[in-house]
């Protein structure tokens, strides 16, 4: 390929070049990411990010963004896993919040959620309630009873809040039979553990 002709060729504009468009282009690599950082030292790469950050934002807000729309998912999907390689955990928190969509959000939970256990559950607990509200059918119920329980599992300060909102779909839904076995069972593995 060209970038490993520029490797071996020792070009390091051209390994600069490929390296940056296959991290970031269409979609993140996290190798591509590292070999193109690796071509610069510490203070350049500073810098060289910083601008790339700024040209991304700068692109969604521009005046003929097509991605105005739907901005901040964007933006999270383009710059996340950046903030993620630099480990700036707050500005990631702070796009991670401007998210409305709780898969969504799912996609960084590792990456924060031992930092940020409050603002996530502040997150979290609206966001599970309108889940539960739209959920009509088992597996819909399963896919928000297994999120309940990672978010049980990683968040022990949540716990109570988890507890409470699940007490209170029994009760809120007491007409959904496949809802109502899912709680138990979800109840009775919390439980389980617990011993």
């Amino acid at each position: 390929t060209l970038l490993h002709i520029a490797v071996l060729q020792n070009d390091i504009p051209m390994v600069r070049s490929f390296t940056e468009k296959f991290a970031i282009g269409y979609s993140f690599s996290s190798h591509y990411y590292n070999q193109w950082k690796n071509t610069y030292t510490s203070e350049e790469w500073r810098s060289v990010i910083n601008d790339k950050i700024n040209s991304i934002r700068a692109k969604s807000t521009g005046e003929k963004s097509s991605y105005s729309k739907h901005q901040d998912y964007w933006l999270l999907n383009e710059i996340g896993p950046i903030y993620i390689e630099e480990n700036m955990f707050d500005q990631l928190l702070a796009l991670v919040q401007r998210q409305t969509d709780l898969e969504t959000i799912l996609n960084y939970h590792e990456h924060l959620y031992k930092l940020y256990p409050a603002e996530l559950m502040k997150l979290y607990s609206s966001l599970l309630d309108q889940h539960a509200e739209s959920a009509n059918k088992r597996n819909a119920y399963q896919r928000l009873m297994d999120i309940v329980f990672v978010i049980f599992k990683d968040i022990p300060s949540g716990r109570e809040t988890l507890l409470a909102q699940m007490l209170h779909w029994k009760m809120i839904y007491r007409h959904r039979p496949a809802m109502m076995d899912e709680l138990t069972n979800i109840l009775d593995k919390i439980n389980a553990q617990g011993e």
